[in-house]
C-alpha cells in the first residue's frame, strides 16, 4: 500500500474562505494595534515592511564617524528613524563596545 497524499484541501477551503473577508480582518488588526494592542503591532511588524537587507545596514554603519559616543549615537538614531532593526542595531552597538576594548 502507498502512502495516501497529504489532503490541502481544507487549507484551500480556509483561504477562499478568508479571501473575502481579508480586507475586513486587516482593519481590525490595524485599529487595535494603533489602539496598543502590542500583538497585533508585532504581527504588522513582522508580516508588512520587507526586512532591511544586510547591504542596507552596512551601508549605514560605513557612514560613521567621530567618537564611538556619537558613532553609537548615529545607530540609535538609524533605529529611531527605523533605517535599521532593532536587533541590527544591539549588534553594531556590540561591536562598537568590542572596538572600544580593543582601542583602550
Amino acid at each position: 500500500m502507498g502512502v495516501a497524499p497529504r489532503d490541502s484541501l481544507p487549507l484551500e477551503r480556509l483561504r477562499n474562505a478568508l479571501v473575502k473577508d481579508l480586507p475586513a480582518i486587516l482593519d481590525t488588526v490595524v485599529k487595535i494595534a494603533k489602539a496598543g494592542d502590542n500583538g497585533a503591532a508585532k504581527t504588522i511588524l513582522e508580516r508588512v515592511p520587507p526586512p532591511l537587507t544586510a547591504a542596507g545596514a552596512s551601508e549605514i554603519v560605513d557612514e560613521l564617524a567621530g567618537t564611538l559616543t556619537e558613532q553609537g549615537v548615529a545607530i540609535l538614531r538609524t533605529m529611531a528613524d527605523r533605517e535599521l532593526a532593532p536587533g541590527q542595531v544591539a549588534l553594531s552597538l556590540r561591536a562598537i563596545a568590542s572596538s572600544s576594548t580593543i582601542l583602550t
